[in-house]
Formats: C-alpha cells, structure tokens, sequence
C-alpha cells in the first residue's frame, strides 16, 4: 500500500481503506464478518464505548 500523508485521500477511498482494513483484520483474526459488525451494532445500541485506537503506541489507552 502507498503512504498517504502528504496527499488529500477522498471521503469515498477513505472509506474503502477502512473497509479493507476491518475485512483483512477479521479474517486474520478468523471473524467472519456479519459477526464483527453485529458485534459493533450490539455495542452501539447499548451506548458501550469503544475504546480510540491505539495503533501500537501505547500500551493502554491515553486519558482525555
């Protein structure tokens, strides 16, 4: 994949990338994908937090 930093990405690649990146992490996590997105959907409808990512920078999550 080519780094996008220091080009604008459009609302629509932006989220084809997303996509892409849930779709490869369920299946590298053997989730089939229905499953992950009624696990958001559940969360959601109980007003759970999910937490900010972290992308490996931090071992736990930052205080606001």
């Amino acid at each position: 994949m080519t780094t996008t930093h220091n080009k604008r990405v459009l609302m629509q690649e932006q989220i084809k990338l997303i996509n892409e990146c849930r779709t490869d992490w369920c299946h590298k996590k053997g989730i089939v994908l229905s499953t992950f997105y009624n696990w958001v959907s559940k969360c959601c409808k109980e007003s759970t937090d999910i937490l900010e990512p972290n992308y490996g920078h931090h071992e736990t999550p930052l205080p606001k």
